[in-house]
């Protein structure tokens, strides 16, 4: 359907009211809890200045200025690569709550936008054109992200920008999907593994060369600002490890069962899912075919489950393979069971919003995936026997 050029020029204006009028709602303290997105802000503030932004003492001292509380594990939040720096830069030169509110509408229609085109590539049903935008939103890990501020939808809107450009072997753009990935990569590490493997056996590396062209431009733009940008870096990442955390992963699991001061058991799952990555040829054998459609799903779905470290707000990449199962929930032919899928899924987010909203902690969500796995299971099967 074409839109009229009046149609689309009133969106720009619109899309500025809505941004100046949530502003002052989106940056107050009451709104957000540990905003990840102030640490962000003041982050690019300090790098623009020529200052280190990852130094967890000068973090501290500037957050209070925007409202927020200080952050003991300031650090680890920061724990992005330098080029991570480029899209935020533009941000970090407006005042904090336009920048939050701008930030805040971005990560919330780059996400529906994925979602919608996920459901139409999938083949969702066109008289369901509001079932993308409900999944997208009643998604807790999306609530949460948006909450936090976080930037997990950029690794969920580069894959789908790898797999739609690389379908029409536009290198480029699938390069740019790349790149984005790489935000978040490990969120990832399969699906960026995978497209490494593809791309040797294809001896396409265009979209290869110009993701790493674009991280290594950025980590160059930082640089110019902060010429030690790689040394602070490194520095952070030494002094503070993401292993210290209780995050809600299946290493973290299986060091609170077993050992806590076991770090190696934290690299168990990433080697199973390595191990699964090598045992599923006929994934390699999809994107060869150039069906990247069909495997990325399982690849960001794996990733998520034997991730090295990560966090509830993270789990918005699950999006790609959730819409995915919905869209083709109408092929499952008896009600009994598609319905049963229905209240399942509808049951599994409302338990995991309880158990967020009780306190229960990140931690305590670890099996949120793990159902989500399970349920992605089962409408298989239901969809196989129909």
């Amino acid at each position: 359907m074409n839109r009229s050029p009046f149609a689309v020029a009133l969106l720009i204006p619109v899309g500025l009211a809505v941004v100046l009028a949530t502003a002052p709602v989106l940056s107050t303290p009451r709104f957000r809890t540990d905003d990840d997105f102030g640490v962000f802000w003041v982050s690019v503030r300090r790098l623009l200045a020529g200052e280190n932004p990852y130094d967890p003492r000068a973090l501290n001292r500037e957050l209070p200025r925007i409202g927020h509380r200080v952050v003991e594990e300031a650090s680890p939040i920061m724990r992005h690569m330098p080029f991570v720096f480029t899209p935020l830069i533009p941000l970090g030169l407006l005042p904090y709550p336009i920048a939050r509110a701008l930030w805040f509408h971005l990560s919330l229609a780059a996400t529906l936008i994925g979602c919608i085109v996920l459901w139409r590539r999938y083949g969702g049903p066109p008289r369901s054109r509001g079932a993308p935008w409900v999944l997208g939103i009643a998604f807790l890990p999306t609530l949460l992200m948006l909450q936090k501020g976080q930037m997990g939808w950029l690794a969920l809107i580069g894959g789908i920008g790898w797999a739609y450009f690389a379908e029409r072997r536009s290198w480029i753009g699938a390069g740019i999907g790349l790149w984005l990935m790489l935000f978040k990569p490990h969120l990832v590490y399969l699906a960026l593994l995978a497209i490494l493997i593809w791309s040797a056996q294809r001896r396409a590396w265009t979209a290869v060369a110009v993701g790493g062209a674009m991280a290594a431009m950025g980590t160059a733009l930082a640089a110019a600002f902060r010429p030690s940008i790689l040394l602070d870096y490194a520095q952070a990442i030494y002094e503070s490890s993401p292993f210290a955390w209780a995050t809600p992963t299946l290493g973290s699991w299986l060091r609170w069962l077993l050992d806590v001061d076991a770090i190696g058991l934290q690299f168990v799952p990433p080697v199973l899912g390595l191990a699964w990555l090598g045992a599923c040829w006929r994934t390699f054998d999809r994107m060869r075919k150039g069906k990247e459609w069909e495997s990325f799903p399982d690849l960001f779905a794996v990733s998520s489950l034997t991730a090295l470290y990560g966090w509830s707000f993270d789990w918005v990449t699950w999006l790609w393979p959730v819409i995915q199962t919905w869209a083709r929930l109408p092929d499952v032919q008896s009600p009994w069971a598609r319905w049963g899928l229905i209240v399942a899924y509808v049951g599994l987010q409302g338990f995991a919003l309880a158990i967020h909203q009780h306190g229960g902690g990140d931690f305590w969500l670890a099996g949120l995936p793990w159902g989500l796995m399970l349920w992605r299971w089962l409408a298989r099967r239901a969809t196989l026997k129909s």
